[in-house]
């Protein structure tokens, strides 16, 4: 058990959040957004999910693996610094 690292999560939990929730919704406003698919986790680790529109749902599960492998890079690439 002595080789198991404990890799905490960075402190700032909100940093950026407000400013890309703005982002997207004055994009939705000038009707920019066709579909959207949201993941998100409060301070309390609640996890929460959703969708709208059923637009091109191929792209979005697409796109949805192409976010989770930029940020799987990232932790990864975060933890190799610790």
């Amino acid at each position: 058990m002595g080789n198991i690292k404990s890799f905490p999560a960075p402190s700032g939990a909100g940093a950026n959040v407000i400013e890309r929730l703005e982002e997207a919704l004055a994009m939705a406003k000038q009707g920019h957004i066709a579909n959207v698919l949201m993941v998100m986790v409060d301070t309390d680790d609640n996890v929460y999910h959703g969708w709208a529109n059923g637009n091109r749902p191929t792209l979005i599960i697409g796109e949805a693996y192409c976010a989770m492998q930029a940020l799987s890079e990232a932790v990864v690439q975060r933890r190799g610094q610790s």
